[in-house]
C-alpha cells in the first residue's frame, strides 16, 4: 500500500497597479506563469484594499507587490504587515517601494 502525502497547492497574491506608466500588469503577466510553474495557486488584485482582507491573506504563503506611486491606508498597512507577520513571503518588483504608508511607523520586520 503506498501512502502519499497530498499537499495543498501553495498560494500567492500579486498586488499590481498604481501608475500605468510602470506598466504593472505587463509586469507582472510576464512571471505569474513562472508562479503557476512552481506550484502557486495566483490571485491577481488591482486594488490595495486586498490588504484588508483577513481571510484571504491568512491563506496566502506569499505576496508580490508590483504597485507604484500609491498610498496604503493604515488598514491596508495593518493588514499586510499583520500577514507578513504571521509567514507569508513579501516580494516587490522594483518601484514598489515608491507605495507609502500612511503611517510612517510601519514595520516591516518580522518578529
Amino acid at each position: 500500500m503506498t501512502t502519499e502525502s497530498v499537499v495543498p497547492p501553495r498560494r500567492a497574491l500579486v498586488v499590481r497597479g498604481g501608475w500605468d506608466g510602470h506598466v504593472p500588469v505587463e509586469a507582472t503577466d510576464l512571471f505569474i506563469p513562472d508562479l503557476t510553474d512552481a506550484g502557486f495557486s495566483v490571485t491577481v488584485s488591482e486594488d490595495l484594499d486586498v490588504y484588508c482582507d483577513e481571510r484571504l491573506l491568512a491563506a496566502t504563503d506569499l505576496i508580490v507587490q508590483c504597485w507604484s506611486i500609491g498610498t496604503l491606508t493604515d488598514q491596508q498597512s495593518a493588514g499586510l504587515i499583520s500577514a507578513v507577520h504571521a509567514g507569508a513571503g513579501f516580494a516587490g518588483c522594483g518601484w514598489s517601494a515608491d507605495c507609502s504608508c500612511s503611517t510612517p511607523s510601519s514595520s516591516w520586520s518580522t518578529k
